[in-house]
């Protein structure tokens, strides 16, 4: 599947106080940038520091083509995980989290993604 990279920022889930205007103003600035209402839309987690508690990077993509990066990517052989809505995913973070502090979930730390489908559901993909 190609995507098509919008924005990019770095921050930390726990030490950057700006990360959640940081997000919210990503977002923001991408749908006032392009119309992407009925897009499907990714958030790429990558360039982790080391793991859910270090610095890395968040881009959102998209499968609109635009004049930007592209990349190609491959969802096989990842964890995934489903939320019905945008608002289960601090929750759906927060398990996810815990699964990997009682050593019952194993992750690379290469690249992790929320998928945000048209009917509001998000369907999250572990590395």
């Amino acid at each position: 599947m190609e995507l098509y990279r919008i924005d990019s920022i770095r921050t930390n889930n726990f030490s950057d106080p700006d990360m959640m205007s940081k997000i919210g103003g990503m977002w923001e600035k991408a749908y006032q940038k392009f119309d992407l209402k009925n897009e499907t839309m990714f958030a790429i987690y990558d360039d982790y520091v080391s793991d859910y508690k270090g610095d890395y990077r968040l881009s959102l993509y998209t499968t609109k083509i635009l004049d930007s990066e592209k990349i190609e990517l491959d969802l096989e052989g990842m964890t995934t995980y489903h939320c019905d809505s945008r608002e289960d995913l601090p929750k759906v973070w927060k398990e996810i989290w815990e699964d990997e502090e009682q050593n019952k979930l194993k992750r690379s730390y290469l690249k992790d993604l929320e998928r945000y489908h048209a009917d509001g559901s998000v369907t999250l993909y572990l590395s």
